[in-house]
């Protein structure tokens, strides 16, 4: 049987992202103090070591696909629960400055644990309603990127998160095959300029029957 950190450097090739050693122990430690913390509260309905390698680390790396080619600074993950997409986006690409946004505060407790285990700078963990972040003055129009993976329906995060957003900035989530009916709900959105559809990645991660798309929108900038 294969090691956890087998599995990791083995999966993380096959999808274009290869993981070096420092990358590796840091998610290896982190699965390890996700287990131990899920036992007391609710963090991921995964419980497989191999399953929680694939489905939550290897595919929040993959929204990295997503990203500009640009500069990019400020990253919120809104709506992060056990730290997903955020926490192994920021492993791989350490020079952001990330948010970490949960309405439950015990997940944001776990979120600051390991933060504080993985020794991650400039990454801010907080307990807030993610509709009461653009209630804060500092917060609108101030990330390059939002980011949600366990986001509900489309329409209602693109009226959440756009306050939040710079011009031209990205909204990076995941939807299922049916993706274009939550689309089309959108449309209104995307008909008077606020934002548009600016592309669909369709993923499949190694092994695995199950295929999403990264659904990438842009904020206009006017």
């Amino acid at each position: 049987m294969k090691r956890p950190k087998d599995i990791l450097k083995e999966l993380s090739r096959q999808v274009g992202f290869p993981l070096n050693e420092d990358q590796c122990d840091m998610l290896i430690t982190y699965l390890w103090e996700l287990k131990k913390w899920d036992r007391k509260i609710n963090l991921t309905a995964i419980k497989d070591e191999k399953d929680i390698i694939k489905k939550l680390f290897i595919n929040s790396i993959l929204f990295v696909r997503a990203f500009p080619s640009g500069y990019i600074k400020e990253v919120m993950d809104l709506g992060s629960g056990g730290g997903f997409p955020g926490i192994p986006i920021k492993i791989v690409r350490p020079e952001l400055s990330i948010v970490l946004v949960d309405g439950s505060r015990k997940k944001v407790n776990f979120l600051k644990h390991i933060c504080r285990v993985l020794d991650l700078k400039d990454v801010s963990c907080i307990a807030e309603r993610a509709g009461d972040m653009a209630l804060i003055p500092e917060n609108r129009e101030r990330f390059d990127i939002i980011l949600s993976r366990g986001v509900g329906r489309l329409k209602t995060f693109l009226y959440t998160a756009f306050p939040l957003l710079k011009r031209n900035g990205l909204l990076i989530t995941q939807k299922g095959s049916d993706y274009q009916k939550e689309v089309e709900e959108a449309e209104e959105i995307f008909s008077t300029g606020k934002g548009t559809l600016k592309e669909v990645i369709p993923v499949e991660l190694p092994h695995h029957a199950i295929r999403h798309n990264i659904i990438v929108i842009q904020k206009c900038s006017t």
